[in-house]
């Protein structure tokens, strides 16, 4: 294969994934505009399982950039939600995305994406135990 085909592959692949990346990109800036800290915050309750559960499926359905997670992190400590939750909230956020993973799907396969994201739940939850542990031992 030489250049100029590699070229032509290179772009009729982008044109083909171009409008499910439009449509990502569309669908996280409707989330971060309409759903708020305190839509949020009702969801959590203070049981660590509940907490869990809610904070790994809204997370993940929610997903954006680092530093809109600590604004929406901090206002839902606020609100009264646990470290444990937020913690977990936080990872979700920033790792696992709902929205992307038809596109994930596409690019990389579906048993890939299936078994990354799973991956990415057990280490959540790792990580928030850890951290959890650590902010409140100091």
């Amino acid at each position: 294969m030489n250049f100029k085909e590699a070229i032509k592959k290179s772009a009729i692949s982008i044109l083909k994934i171009l409008p499910m990346f439009i449509a990502i990109v569309w669908l996280v800036g409707i989330f971060q505009v309409f759903v708020t800290p305190k839509m949020l915050s009702h969801f959590f309750d203070g049981a660590y399982l509940h907490d869990t559960i809610t904070s790994i499926v809204s997370g993940s359905v929610t997903i954006g950039q680092v530093v809109l997670s600590c604004i929406v992190g901090f206002a839902l400590l606020k609100k009264g939600v646990t470290l444990f939750g937020v913690t977990v909230f936080f990872l979700a956020f920033t790792t696992i995305g709902v929205i992307q993973m038809p596109l994930q799907m596409e690019l990389l396969g579906k048993r890939f994406t299936i078994i990354q994201n799973f991956m990415a739940i057990v280490f959540i939850i790792i990580s928030s135990y850890i951290i959890v542990f650590l902010m409140e031992s100091l």
